[in-house]
């Protein structure tokens, strides 16, 4: 009985080449894309942190100034920032009795990012303590 050769192959073929550069090749963009997409995502975070910052910052300008009184306004900032503040009192028929006025105080921080226009608004109760004058009456 004679056996028939077996050939030993040396090697890759090219079919296997091609199947191992193709997995490479998907493997090397999701990691791309995985590196991108945390990119944008830093980048939108940095907008967001910076709005908020700013937002807080102008509440508290708000709520510094003394004459603080009902009123609704917009002011841009930096070529970067548009602030829409809205102050309204809230429950003043309830607030004459006490020495303080309640106020609303709502700010809206818009600006444009590459995409689109984003906004981040921030609002607070603040309570306001009323000037007291007193009054005399001559004797």
């Amino acid at each position: 009985m004679k056996t028939a050769g077996v050939l030993q192959k040396d090697g890759f073929t090219l079919i296997e080449i091609m199947v191992a550069i193709t997995l490479v090749a998907i493997g090397i963009t999701s990691i791309v894309q995985l590196f991108s997409g945390s990119l944008r995502l830093v980048s939108s975070s940095e907008g967001y942190t910076k709005a908020i910052v700013a937002a807080q910052s102008k509440l508290r300008s708000v709520i510094a100034d003394s004459n603080l009184r009902e009123e609704e306004y917009m002011e841009k900032a930096n070529n970067v920032y548009t602030y829409h503040v809205s102050i309204q009192q809230i429950d003043k028929d309830k607030t004459d009795p006490l020495q303080y006025d309640l106020y609303s105080i709502k700010v809206t921080v818009k600006w444009k990012s590459v995409v689109n226009e984003k906004s981040y608004t921030l609002s607070t109760v603040y309570a306001k303590k009323k000037d007291t004058i007193v009054k005399t009456t001559p004797s």
